[in-house]
C-alpha cells in the first residue's frame, strides 16, 4: 500500500470517529418519539475486531436496545466486511400481573450478560475476493 493509500485511510478513519464524537446525545424520530441514544467504539471478537456499539432506550414502547457493527479489514485496509449484531429487549408497560416474576428474572442486563459470550465468540471469515 502506498504512503498516500494509507493516510488516506488514516483520514477516513478520524472523519468516522469525528462523527461519533459529534453524534447528538438524544435524537427524535420522525413519530415524535425521543431515543437516548449512546454510540461509542469497543473491540471484541476473537481477533478484537473493531465495533460500532449504540445504546438506545424507548420510552413509550419500554424497547431497550443494543446494535455492534463489527468491522474485519483486508491488510491493505481498502475493504471491510461487517456483520450486524442486534439485542433487543421489550419489557411492555401493560404486561399482565402473572408474567410479573418472569421480567424480573430476565432482565436487560441478563440479556447483555448472555450475550457478551456471542460478541466473545465472534470470527468473521476472510475469503477476500481482491
Amino acid at each position: 500500500m502506498s504512503l498516500l493509500q494509507r493516510y488516506i485511510n488514516i483520514q477516513i478513519e478520524r472523519e468516522i470517529y469525528e462523527q461519533i464524537k459529534n453524534f447528538p446525545s438524544q435524537r427524535t424520530r420522525p413519530d415524535g418519539e425521543t431515543i437516548n441514544v449512546n454510540l461509542h467504539y469497543e473491540t471484541h471478537g476473537k481477533e478484537n475486531y473493531t465495533c460500532i456499539v449504540n445504546s438506545s432506550y424507548n420510552l413509550n414502547q419500554g424497547v431497550y436496545e443494543k446494535y455492534y457493527g463489527c468491522y474485519k479489514f483486508n491488510k491493505q485496509r481498502t475493504m471491510a466486511k461487517k456483520v450486524g449484531i442486534t439485542f433487543i429487549y421489550t419489557k411492555s408497560p401493560t404486561l399482565p400481573k402473572k408474567l410479573e416474576p418472569l421480567a424480573k428474572e430476565y432482565t436487560y442486563e441478563d440479556l447483555l450478560k448472555r450475550g457478551q459470550r456471542v460478541l466473545d465468540s465472534l470470527y468473521i471469515k476472510d475469503g477476500w475476493d481482491e
